[in-house]
């Protein structure tokens, strides 16, 4: 019986030693979500994205990534690469402040984290974001005018909506080692 006793306890020791051996915690902070952006720009510019850490902020530069396009007649692919470990709630889109930029087409916008991609080709984007009032979508072109409003604001930006906020949600599924 003794030895039944003893023999259970090593044995408890062996396993745990194991579990917490194989613990590894590096995979959840080594992974960054990628936005993507397929468009074609008519001037150099600087676009911005801006994420939310919790529903209820509001957007700062502190929480954003600004990446340089140049101008070319073709698409082209703009990255963004938010730093290790964010999992925004949503997102914002600035496409400058340069009221030279009159115009950009948008093919698609997709976010990668991991494995995961959430695609928004065939403007299946246009559910995810509203566009504010200095942005003009011509159907017809397809493409979108930038224009500044009758009291001169300009910022154009695509703000994140509910249906892109539960979709990105869906790119971060809870990682075993995050419990811990």
């Amino acid at each position: 019986m003794f030895i039944r006793f003893k023999f259970s306890i090593i044995l408890i020791a062996i396993i745990s030693l194991i579990l917490f051996a194989c613990n590894d915690r590096s995979t959840t902070t080594n992974a960054s979500l990628e936005a993507t952006l397929e468009m074609i720009v008519n001037k150099d510019e600087v676009l911005q994205i801006f994420y939310l850490l919790q529903t209820d902020d509001a957007y700062t530069e502190e929480f954003s990534v600004k990446v340089p396009v140049k101008a070319s007649p073709d698409f082209q692919i703009v990255n963004f690469i938010l730093p290790e470990g964010i999992k925004p709630k949503n997102i914002r889109i600035d496409f400058g402040e340069n009221p030279g930029l009159d115009s950009f087409k948008l093919k698609e916008i997709s976010f990668t984290y991991k494995d995961l991609k959430l695609i928004g080709d065939r403007e299946k984007y246009r559910d995810w974001f509203e566009f504010n009032a200095n942005i003009e979508y011509d159907s017809l072109n397809k493409i979108y005018r930038l224009n500044p409003t009758n009291t001169g604001y300009y910022d154009p930006q695509i703000n994140g909506t509910e249906t892109l906020n539960k979709r990105l949600i869906k790119l971060f599924p809870p990682d075993i080692n995050d419990v811990f």
